[in-house]
């Protein structure tokens, strides 16, 4: 007895529509499904092209343009017209030239987003394929798609272009090379013209062998492709050979990897070809990788083999899994390699910033312990506590904590990505008395914030307006992140210094004076005993207040109470009220007194 089988029938859902045109009565599409790309052209309702299955939705979208363009004969009018520019096509010999050309995208960019710009005409063949003005298009295409994110309409819905027929493929790709010849040329560009060039002198091989003639002396070797275009270009057959293969890989990737391919380009600019092909024997998922590490500080390693720089990627995947597995066990490697590696995991595990691993160098930590004497603390060190304190509070530990104290003579390298929440924690701990001397390294905005400034008022603290920039130290994670960062980018620095006890203050004068401005409160200056009769001390123990007025450094000094109880103070034309006592009103005129002859005030800004 027979057995009846039944077959199960899949049901395929409908490809979405990844992107659509519509023109007229025409409707341009490339419809998804997967991983594939399917491109069509309907009319009205009806599919009348379809181009199959294609795994790049670029190739896809041109192909679908060129069907629509050769359907309708958008393109077959000679001479200059204006077109839709979405109806344009790139030429996929030209595409590879513009990777890594952001430059001049940019500038374009800009020339064309003015209102009185005028676009120079695209040259296209009689399909609407771009011989030359990519660029343009490119710079077009951003434009429009900038305008339309915003819901404003599009600046060129339309473009110039020259129309040219070509008879054949042979005549279009040797007008494209002709207008490459007239650009600067970048190695990649050399390249891209030598491939033209090999494609020109294989079809026309190609010609003549089928017509059976030959030309004198080709023969064996000579008589290849290659050689001969080696020979027009002056380059060596195998380095042109290396160079090719390499930019055909670069295309591949192009689309899906833009960043290696930009990457790549790079490198071909910048090694031998044969470094740039030797790429392609690496798994894809590492090429990048690779190409990174064959760069130091952005800097070709020349002489470092791609077979080398691959191991040196795989070596340091393997330290980086043997860390993690150290990490996750609660060890320590003794290895400097693996211990940096952990240090980089904890940091990124506790979300750390690379913009605050920024070190201060050996000569400011010097500076700091000639102050202090000793550093009790050091609340936002790094893993390998590299600052000569007591006591280290890391990113595992949190030094802004509540349940961490600030305590003794403290050092802080201010968190630059919130330093009023760090000065914050500092203001909070001089009041608990916890600190008893602070050295605070701020980013020199601390000055103009109205916030951080009144937290420098209220504790008196005095100041150090640093001259020039620190060169401070990159970290380990700041230089995962950007492995370029050679120095700090942090222009102005600004030293604060906190003491009750007015002798320290005098003597943070004596070690920073030397290096920047020294600005001090109101209270020091009362304060300072001097045993010179002419110094501004003893001009202020010799004013004499009469009904509220006195005369110093020849400004006239009025205080006077107010109806709600509260003083005023003025110097010259400057007043301040809102004062609550008798003796902070003097005090507050004579610093206005003071500040008049200052040569600078570290709190105002610059028009």
């Amino acid at each position: 007895m027979a057995t009846k089988t039944t077959e199960t029938v899949s049901v395929v859902d409908k490809p979405e529509v990844e992107w659509q045109k519509d023109v007229n009565k025409y409707s341009i599409r490339v419809e998804k499904e997967g991983e594939y790309f399917f491109p069509t052209l309907w009319e009205k309702d009806q599919i009348i092209w379809s181009g199959g299955v294609v795994g790049s939705f670029s190739k896809a979208k041109n192909t679908a343009i060129l069907a629509h363009n050769r359907h309708t004969q958008v393109f077959y009018t000679e001479g200059l017209a204006q077109v839709d520019v979405e109806l344009l096509v790139k030429l996929p010999y030209n595409e590879i030239i513009y990777s890594g050309n952001s430059s001049n995208v940019k500038r374009l960019i800009g020339d064309l987003s003015k209102s009185d710009s005028q676009l120079v005409p695209l040259v296209v063949d009689q399909w609407g394929v771009i011989i030359d003005g990519n660029s343009r298009h490119e710079a077009v295409s951003q434009i429009n798609e900038a305008l339309e994110a915003k819901n404003e309409p599009k600046k060129y819905k339309r473009v110039p272009v020259n129309i040219c027929f070509f008879k054949d493929d042979i005549s279009r790709l040797k007008r494209l090379k002709l207008m490459n010849s007239y650009r600067v040329k970048s190695e990649v560009q050399l390249l891209n013209e030598a491939r033209l060039a090999l494609k020109i002198e294989e079809v026309e091989a190609a010609k003549r062998e089928r017509a059976g003639v030959k030309s004198e002396g080709e023969s064996g070797y000579k008589g290849r492709s290659i050689y001969k275009v080696s020979q027009k270009l002056d380059r060596g057959v195998a380095s042109l050979r290396y160079g090719i293969t390499a930019l055909d890989a670069v295309e591949k990737v192009r689309e899906k990897s833009p960043q290696l391919a930009e990457k790549w380009c790079k490198l071909i600019e910048d090694a031998p070809n044969k470094v740039a092909m030797d790429i392609t024997s690496i798994p894809e998922e590492d090429r990048e990788a690779v190409i990174d590490n064959l760069y130091d500080n952005g800097i070709y390693r020349k002489g470092v083999s791609v077979k080398r720089a691959y191991k040196e990627v795989e070596n340091r995947r393997e330290l980086e899994k043997t860390a993690k597995q150290q990490e996750e066990s609660g060890e320590l490697s003794s290895d400097p390699e693996l211990q940096k590696a952990q240090r980089i995991r904890i940091q990124q595990q506790h979300n750390d910033k690379p913009s605050d691993n920024w070190y201060s160098p050996d000569d400011i930590v010097q500076l700091i312990v000639d102050t202090l004497g000793e550093i009790d603390l050091d609340p936002f060190a790094d893993l390998t506590k590299r600052i000569p304190a007591k006591q280290h509070y890391t990113i595992i530990d949190d030094g802004l904590a509540p349940n961490n104290p600030w305590k003794g003579r403290i050092f802080a390298n201010i968190l630059y990505s919130d330093q009023y929440k760090c000065l914050s924690k500092a203001s909070a701990e001089i009041t608990k008395g916890h600190t008893t001397v602070g050295i605070y390294l701020c980013e020199s905005g601390a000055l103009f914030n109205k916030r951080t400034q009144n937290i420098i008022d209220k504790h008196g603290m005095s100041i150090c307006a640093w001259k020039g920039r620190i060169e401070f130290i990159p970290g380990e994670l700041l230089l995962e992140n950007q492995p370029n960062a050679g120095s700090s980018s942090r222009i102005n620095s600004v030293f604060l210094f906190y003491a009750e006890d007015e002798s320290l203050k005098r003597h943070f004068e004596e070690i920073f004076s030397p290096y920047g401005k020294i600005y001090h409160d109101t209270s020091y200056l009362l304060s300072t005993e001097s045993s010179n009769e002419g110094d501004i001390t003893s001009a202020i123990r010799k004013i004499k207040w009469e009904e509220g007025k006195a005369s110093f450094l020849g400004a006239e000094l009025t205080i006077g109470q107010l109806e709600d109880t509260l003083w005023s103070a003025t110097a010259g034309s400057e007043s301040i009220d809102a004062i609550p006592n008798e003796r902070e009103a003097k005090a507050t005129a004579i610093a206005l007194a003071i500040e008049s002859i200052l040569e600078e005030n570290p709190f105002a800004q610059e028009n």
